[in-house]
C-alpha cells in the first residue's frame, strides 16, 4: 500500500443551482512533505465543519483504483484527481480490507481508520453532476476517514504500513453497507452498535436500525 497523490485544499466559492457554495473539495495535489496534527494535514482547510474534519475525520483517503469504476459509471475517459476531496489518493488500500480501528504508519505519522464517508451535496458540485451523491452511495465505495494517533510528517508516494489490527473488528465497507442498506445480518449490526472503535454517533445509528427491525418483527 502507498500514497499515489497527497492533496490539500482551501475554501473556494462555486455556484450551484444559482447559489454560491463555499467548499474545500476542489483539492490540489502537492509534491512536498506536509505536517499532520490531530486535526489533519497542516495547510488543508475544511469549509463544512459539520460534515467534514474534526478529530475523527482528520484525514480522508480514497483509493486510486476506484477512479476507473467512476470513469465507466459516468462514461468519462478523463477524471480529475483528486475528485472526491481526499487528502490521500491511495494504492492498494480498500474499504473491504480495512477494519475500523486499524492503524497505519505513513512516514512518521500513525493514522487510525474510524469510519466511511457519507457524502454531502458538495460532491455534486465537484463532479458537476446532480446525481453524484446518489451514485457515490449506490457504488458502496466510500473511502476511509482516519484519526491521527501520532503526529508527524508524510510525503507523496510514502508507503502505508499496517501496524495494528483487532481481528474482531468490522470492515469499513461493512459499516457503510449496513448503514445504507438498513438491513443485513442482525448479529453484525449488533456488533457494530457496540464496537468501541466507532464513535457514539455511529453506534447510535446502528442502535436505531436494530430498534426499527425489532418493531417490524413485532
Amino acid at each position: 500500500m502507498k500514497i499515489k497523490y497527497l492533496n490539500i485544499g482551501q475554501p473556494e466559492g462555486h455556484f450551484w443551482n444559482g447559489e454560491k457554495v463555499v467548499t474545500s473539495i476542489f483539492k490540489k495535489s502537492i509534491d512536498r512533505p506536509v505536517k499532520v496534527n490531530q486535526l489533519g494535514i497542516v495547510g488543508d482547510t475544511q469549509s463544512d465543519k459539520e460534515h467534514h474534519g474534526g478529530m475523527f475525520k482528520a484525514v480522508y483517503a480514497y483509493p486510486f483504483e476506484h477512479y476507473e469504476i467512476w470513469k465507466e459509471k459516468l462514461s468519462q475517459t478523463i477524471f480529475d484527481i483528486p475528485s472526491f476531496g481526499e487528502n490521500l489518493t491511495t494504492i492498494g488500500m480498500f474499504e473491504k480490507e480495512v477494519l475500523v480501528g486499524d492503524e497505519f504508519k505513513i512516514g512518521s505519522v500513525i493514522l487510525k481508520a474510524t469510519e466511511p464517508r457519507l457524502p454531502c451535496r458538495r460532491l455534486n458540485i465537484r463532479l458537476n453532476n446532480r446525481d453524484a451523491v446518489k451514485i457515490f452511495s449506490d457504488l458502496r465505495l466510500p473511502g476511509i476517514y482516519f484519526s491521527v494517533v501520532q503526529e508527524g510528517t508524510i510525503l507523496p508516494e510514502d508507503d502505508i504500513e499496517l501496524v495494528f489490527r483487532d481481528e474482531n473488528s468490522i470492515s469499513i465497507y461493512d459499516i457503510n453497507n449496513l448503514f445504507l442498506s438498513r438491513t443485513g445480518d442482525k448479529s453484525l449490526i449488533e456488533q457494530a452498535s457496540k464496537l468501541h472503535y466507532l464513535r457514539e454517533k455511529w453506534k447510535q445509528r446502528f442502535e436505531d436500525i436494530l430498534k426499527t427491525q425489532s418493531n417490524l418483527n413485532e
